[in-house]
């Protein structure tokens, strides 16, 4: 007695064991470290703001105060290709750094104040959270949607080809071979 279904799914569970595997190893390489992780605040500018005049007005006279306006922050993360550049932002003073407790970077603009400087490194910290959930649910995603979509596939054309077969051929599932 040939079985189709049994056979398919054993190979099934070894190519999606395979896939998990190899693709676990790279996401444990290619995931950054924390302290690889460097962000920037998104900063707001006010709407009659001409953003060309950035470096030459007053910062504040260009952006809302997060603070004040009671702004959620919107943090966004640097590759490492631009890291010479904020490293020297902050060597020349036009940046601010502050290093989290967990390793992550956050470049600030040197004109902000310290009302907002504080408000923006509360709100970093506490947006920890959120940044790791993203990074949980890209590789994860990456990792089970291929097994589950071959799953679906190979389900779907069992069903095709077991409606070809001849109904007396077919035993709940297993197909009878002569």
């Amino acid at each position: 007695m040939l079985n189709i279904q049994r056979g398919l799914f054993r190979a099934w569970v070894l190519i999606s064991v395979l896939w998990v595997a190899a693709f676990g190893a790279l996401a444990w390489l290619f995931v950054p470290e924390p302290s690889q992780s460097r962000y920037t605040y998104a900063l707001v500018f006010r709407q009659d703001a001409d953003i060309s005049e950035i470096g030459k007005m007053p910062l504040y006279d260009l952006i809302l105060s997060p603070s004040k306006e009671k702004l959620t922050p919107i943090f966004t993360e640097l590759g490492l290709r631009y890291s010479n550049e904020w490293d020297q932002g902050v060597k020349d003073g036009s940046l601010k750094l502050f290093q989290a407790t967990d390793g992550t970077t956050l470049y600030l603009q040197s004109g902000l104040n310290a009302q907002d400087t504080a408000y923006l490194e509360k709100a970093f910290v506490a947006s920890q959270w959120k940044r790791d959930a993203e990074i949980f649910w890209y590789w994860t995603a990456l990792n089970v949607g291929p097994p589950i979509a071959i799953l679906a596939l190979g389900l779907a054309l069992l069903w095709v080809v077991m409606g070809f077969a001849p109904s007396e051929l077919i035993k709940i599932g297993h197909l009878v071979s002569d």
